[in-house]
């Protein structure tokens, strides 16, 4: 029974170092996957919207020419089918309100507002990571002019859900990854340990009655040893 004992205790010892090793590795892999998927989707969405930015306000510029607000709503309007924004407000280059858009749920919401970018008659965007938003501020050119600028607002939710289903699948599939080396480890140690014990076993009978005579069961152990 002590021999029993001392196999099972060293059983645990070895599958709890090796489990922690292979944990503590997954975890660090998990961190940097994670990182990674943060850093990409932000990335991917500020792309997306300046591109988006830049369209808008190509399109408006006509409208801040000739002064027709109601072409400027329409333009700016278009915005509706991105699910992800939530408002929009178009400047004239003496910082009056041109045009403004609001999604239904948003109606009431109020975003903090960066200063435009100063470089006239230059595309410059100006990108903003907020804890709820992403606000991009691009100027309105026409005729190489700077007649405007374009504010816009893309609510994060939607890329905070995705980076954590994300780092959820990574996660699932690392902790069944640990649960998979566990089975593996106690089925490994189990070949590792049985001989051991009997030759421990052996070794204690043996030296109990004083026979050290080679007999079957001892070849018997040291062949498994050495096999």
């Amino acid at each position: 029974m002590e021999f029993g004992f001392v196999k099972r205790t060293l059983e645990k010892k070895l599958i709890f170092v090796n489990l922690t090793a292979f944990g503590l590795a997954s975890a660090f892999a998990c961190l940097l996957i994670a990182s990674y998927f943060f850093v990409a989707t932000r990335a991917d969405l500020r792309r997306n919207t300046e591109i988006t930015a830049q369209v808008i306000s190509q399109n408006s510029a006509p409208a801040f020419l000739f002064a027709d607000e109601k072409a400027a709503r329409e333009v700016i309007n278009a915005l509706s089918q991105d699910e992800n924004v939530q408002g929009a407000d178009l400047y004239l280059a003496d910082d009056r309100l041109f045009a403004s858009y609001r999604r239904k749920e948003s109606a009431n919401a109020s975003w903090q507002r960066s200063a435009a970018p100063k470089t006239p008659g230059t595309v410059s965007i100006q990108s903003n990571f907020y804890p709820r938003y992403l606000e991009v501020v691009t100027p309105v050119l026409a005729e190489g002019q700077t007649v405007g600028s374009l504010y816009l607002y893309v609510d994060l939710s939607a890329s905070y859900q995705r980076i954590v289903s994300l780092v959820l699948v990574v996660f699932l599939g690392s902790l069944g990854a640990v649960l998979l080396a566990w089975r593996l480890l106690k089925h490994s140690l189990r070949g590792i340990l049985n001989p051991i014990n009997e030759l421990v076993t052996t070794m204690h009978d043996v030296s109990s009655n004083d026979d050290y005579i080679p007999s079957a069961p001892w070849s018997a152990v040291m062949m498994k040893l050495v096999s």
